[in-house]
């Protein structure tokens, strides 16, 4: 089941997301994200896990 809000940007830049869709992917405050932009201004968000991690701290 996808899941689809439309939210905003408040002034300082920061995004809310809602309840239903944290609840979905299992998010809890301590989580992180990986926000990628593409050419044509599409943000993706991706939860960080231990995988990502390890990818990142092979390439520093």
């Amino acid at each position: 089941m996808k899941v689809t809000r439309i939210v905003k940007v408040d002034p300082d830049g920061r995004v809310m997301l809602p309840a239903a869709i944290r609840e979905k992917v299992c998010m809890n405050g301590e989580d992180e994200l990986s926000i990628e932009c593409s050419q044509d201004g599409t943000l993706t968000l991706k939860k960080v896990n231990d995988r990502m991690r390890f990818e990142r701290w092979l390439s520093e």
